[in-house]
């Protein structure tokens, strides 16, 4: 009688790899993500997410961080500068993925509050335990600016100089 040993194992071998891709974070692909890089210009559409405290332009982005889950980026070119929202630890990359709007696709920010999700919610994707990241931003510094928001959490986390959890945000919705 065969023994049953070797597809156990195999079973069990498989779980674990594919446990360990889930909690890697998984890309969003509702929405149109193209592969940046701060040598090359804007990429046309690319969805504008306001202004940082230093007067720059920053543009909607995402990063995969050491495969360690997918989370918004601010995508500040003039410096060729590229930050994980919520921090204001620069992520030295040259390329990262940013947000267009194509195919009559538009996006805007609206108001919302205490981790409410509004209708068409951007999300990123998947943080490395799993849970959705959207993108939010809030007034921080004189400025507005972007950071995470989870939904377990219920408060948009951003950070300049100071760092703030804030109940009551803007989020990033497709119209």
């Amino acid at each position: 009688m065969p023994s049953l040993r070797f597809p156990i194992a195999c079973a069990i071998i498989t779980l674990c790899v594919v446990g360990a891709a889930t909690q890697a974070g998984i890309a969003d692909t509702i929405h149109t993500w193209v592969p940046g890089n701060v040598s090359l210009p804007l990429p046309r559409g690319a969805v504008f997410a306001g202004l940082d405290p230093d007067w720059y332009n920053i543009y909607v982005g995402r990063l995969h961080p050491a495969n360690n889950g997918v989370y918004p980026a601010k995508i500040k070119l003039p410096t060729g500068a590229i930050y994980l929202a919520g921090t204001t630890s620069k992520y030295w990359t040259k390329s990262y993925d940013i947000l267009i709007a194509t195919d009559g696709r538009s996006y805007e920010w609206v108001r919302s509050f205490d981790g409410h999700l509004e209708r068409n919610a951007v999300s990123v994707g998947t943080s490395s335990s799993g849970e959705r990241v959207y993108i939010c931003r809030v007034l921080l510094d004189g400025a507005v600016v972007m950071g995470n928001l989870f939904g377990q959490s219920r408060v948009c986390a951003a950070k300049h100089d100071s760092y703030v959890e804030s109940d009551k945000y803007e989020v990033l919705v497709e119209v």
